[in-house]
Protein backbone atom coordinates (compact mmCIF):
# COMPACT_ATOMS: atom_id res chain seq x y z
CA UNK A 1 0.00 0.00 0.00
CA UNK A 2 1.68 3.80 -1.08
CA UNK A 3 1.76 5.74 2.24
CA UNK A 4 -0.38 8.57 2.83
CA UNK A 5 1.35 11.17 4.12
CA UNK A 6 4.70 12.55 3.24
CA UNK A 7 5.68 10.88 6.95
CA UNK A 8 4.77 7.48 5.93
CA UNK A 9 6.40 8.25 2.77
CA UNK A 10 10.19 8.74 4.22
CA UNK A 11 9.49 5.89 6.15
CA UNK A 12 8.79 3.89 3.47
CA UNK A 13 12.23 5.34 1.80
CA UNK A 14 14.30 4.26 4.96
CA UNK A 15 12.63 0.81 4.36
CA UNK A 16 14.10 0.82 0.71
CA UNK A 17 17.24 1.85 1.85
CA UNK A 18 18.06 -0.94 4.20
CA UNK A 19 16.80 -3.69 1.92
CA UNK A 20 19.31 -2.11 -0.93
CA UNK A 21 22.03 -2.59 1.65
CA UNK A 22 21.31 -5.86 2.36
CA UNK A 23 21.02 -6.95 -1.51
CA UNK A 24 24.09 -4.90 -2.19
CA UNK A 25 26.10 -5.31 0.93
CA UNK A 26 24.79 -8.34 2.68
CA UNK A 27 23.77 -6.26 5.88
CA UNK A 28 20.76 -6.99 7.64
CA UNK A 29 18.51 -5.32 9.52
CA UNK A 30 14.66 -5.31 10.82
CA UNK A 31 12.23 -2.34 10.78
CA UNK A 32 9.85 -1.84 13.37
CA UNK A 33 6.87 0.05 12.27
CA UNK A 34 5.49 1.37 15.25
CA UNK A 35 2.09 1.95 16.18
CA UNK A 36 1.40 5.58 18.43
CA UNK A 37 3.66 5.00 20.81
CA UNK A 38 2.60 6.30 24.32
CA UNK A 39 3.26 6.09 28.06
CA UNK A 40 4.85 8.08 31.28
CA UNK A 41 7.05 10.62 30.53
CA UNK A 42 6.15 11.22 26.74
CA UNK A 43 5.98 15.14 27.11
CA UNK A 44 3.10 16.93 26.36
CA UNK A 45 3.88 19.62 25.03
CA UNK A 46 4.61 20.69 21.43
CA UNK A 47 4.49 17.64 18.80
CA UNK A 48 3.71 15.15 21.41
CA UNK A 49 1.36 12.53 20.75
CA UNK A 50 -2.33 13.33 21.52
CA UNK A 51 -2.68 10.78 24.72
CA UNK A 52 0.21 12.73 26.18
CA UNK A 53 -1.28 16.48 24.82
CA UNK A 54 -4.64 15.14 26.84
CA UNK A 55 -3.01 14.00 30.01
CA UNK A 56 -1.23 17.05 30.56
CA UNK A 57 -4.52 19.06 29.63
CA UNK A 58 -6.69 17.26 32.46
CA UNK A 59 -3.76 17.53 34.65
CA UNK A 60 -3.94 21.24 34.27
CA UNK A 61 -7.52 21.41 34.46
CA UNK A 62 -7.80 22.70 31.11
CA UNK A 63 -10.18 21.06 28.14
CA UNK A 64 -8.89 19.12 24.76
CA UNK A 65 -8.85 20.67 21.34
CA UNK A 66 -10.04 18.11 18.79
CA UNK A 67 -9.79 18.73 14.83
CA UNK A 68 -12.43 17.62 12.61
CA UNK A 69 -15.03 15.32 14.15
CA UNK A 70 -12.72 13.22 16.70
CA UNK A 71 -13.24 9.90 14.57
CA UNK A 72 -10.02 9.97 13.69
CA UNK A 73 -8.69 6.57 14.83
CA UNK A 74 -5.38 5.20 15.69
CA UNK A 75 -3.49 2.54 16.92
CA UNK A 76 -2.02 3.29 20.12
CA UNK A 77 0.26 0.63 21.76
CA UNK A 78 1.99 1.58 25.08
CA UNK A 79 5.53 2.10 25.31
CA UNK A 80 6.85 -0.60 27.40
CA UNK A 81 5.02 -3.08 24.71
CA UNK A 82 7.08 -1.40 22.35
CA UNK A 83 10.76 -2.20 24.12
CA UNK A 84 9.65 -5.78 24.68
CA UNK A 85 8.84 -5.86 20.97
CA UNK A 86 12.47 -4.05 20.27
CA UNK A 87 14.35 -6.28 22.26
CA UNK A 88 12.67 -9.64 20.66
CA UNK A 89 13.66 -8.07 17.26
CA UNK A 90 16.76 -7.16 18.33
CA UNK A 91 17.78 -11.41 19.55
CA UNK A 92 16.30 -12.66 16.49
CA UNK A 93 17.29 -13.16 12.80
CA UNK A 94 14.33 -11.81 11.41
CA UNK A 95 14.80 -9.19 8.51
CA UNK A 96 12.44 -6.99 7.05
CA UNK A 97 9.46 -4.76 8.39
CA UNK A 98 7.37 -5.54 11.22
CA UNK A 99 4.73 -3.92 12.62
CA UNK A 100 4.16 -3.49 16.48
CA UNK A 101 0.66 -2.47 17.52
CA UNK A 102 -2.51 -3.50 18.63
CA UNK A 103 -4.38 -3.94 15.85
CA UNK A 104 -7.30 -1.69 17.81
CA UNK A 105 -8.81 1.23 15.99
CA UNK A 106 -9.09 4.07 18.79
CA UNK A 107 -10.78 7.00 17.79
CA UNK A 108 -9.58 10.86 19.47
CA UNK A 109 -13.40 11.08 20.98
CA UNK A 110 -12.54 8.01 23.13
CA UNK A 111 -9.75 8.81 24.66
CA UNK A 112 -11.36 12.42 25.37
CA UNK A 113 -13.73 9.79 27.01
CA UNK A 114 -11.79 7.18 28.64
CA UNK A 115 -9.45 9.86 30.02
CA UNK A 116 -12.48 11.99 31.47
CA UNK A 117 -13.66 9.05 33.05
CA UNK A 118 -9.84 8.14 34.79
CA UNK A 119 -9.57 12.00 35.80
CA UNK A 120 -13.17 12.50 37.15
CA UNK A 121 -12.90 15.86 35.83
CA UNK A 122 -14.72 17.10 33.02
CA UNK A 123 -12.73 16.90 30.25
CA UNK A 124 -15.51 17.61 27.03
CA UNK A 125 -13.39 18.89 23.60
CA UNK A 126 -13.79 21.79 21.92
CA UNK A 127 -13.68 21.55 18.50
CA UNK A 128 -11.21 23.16 15.55
CA UNK A 129 -11.38 22.82 11.66
CA UNK A 130 -9.89 19.60 10.36
CA UNK A 131 -6.10 19.42 9.73
CA UNK A 132 -5.48 19.29 5.87
CA UNK A 133 -3.88 16.14 4.98
CA UNK A 134 -4.81 14.16 8.12
CA UNK A 135 -5.22 10.60 7.59
CA UNK A 136 -8.55 9.49 9.11
CA UNK A 137 -8.01 6.30 9.76
CA UNK A 138 -4.73 3.79 11.16
CA UNK A 139 -4.25 0.53 12.59
CA UNK A 140 -1.58 -2.28 11.82
CA UNK A 141 -1.58 -5.66 11.76
CA UNK A 142 1.09 -7.34 14.27
CA UNK A 143 0.24 -10.72 13.13
CA UNK A 144 4.35 -10.99 11.68
CA UNK A 145 5.67 -9.99 15.57
CA UNK A 146 2.92 -12.28 16.89
CA UNK A 147 3.86 -15.83 14.94
CA UNK A 148 7.81 -14.51 14.01
CA UNK A 149 8.65 -13.30 17.21
CA UNK A 150 6.12 -14.20 19.69
CA UNK A 151 5.34 -11.25 20.47
CA UNK A 152 2.00 -9.02 21.30
CA UNK A 153 0.95 -6.02 22.95
CA UNK A 154 0.54 -6.81 26.84
CA UNK A 155 -0.70 -3.01 27.83
CA UNK A 156 -4.60 -2.48 27.31
CA UNK A 157 -5.21 0.86 26.45
CA UNK A 158 -7.27 1.40 29.37
CA UNK A 159 -4.28 0.33 32.35
CA UNK A 160 -1.81 2.38 29.45
CA UNK A 161 -3.87 5.35 29.55
CA UNK A 162 -4.34 4.82 33.54
CA UNK A 163 -0.31 4.53 34.12
CA UNK A 164 0.38 7.50 31.55
CA UNK A 165 -2.02 10.15 33.59
CA UNK A 166 -0.68 8.57 36.34
CA UNK A 167 2.91 10.29 35.90
CA UNK A 168 1.44 13.38 35.08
Amino acid sequence: MAPLSPYGQSKQAAELYLSLYHRLYGVSSVCLRLGNVYGPRQDPLGEAGVIAIFCGLLGEGKQPTVYGDGKQTRDYVFVADVVAAMLEAAGSELTGPVNVGTGIETDVLELASRLEELGGAPFEPQFAPPRTGEVQRITIDPGRAEAELGWSAATALPKGLELTLGSI
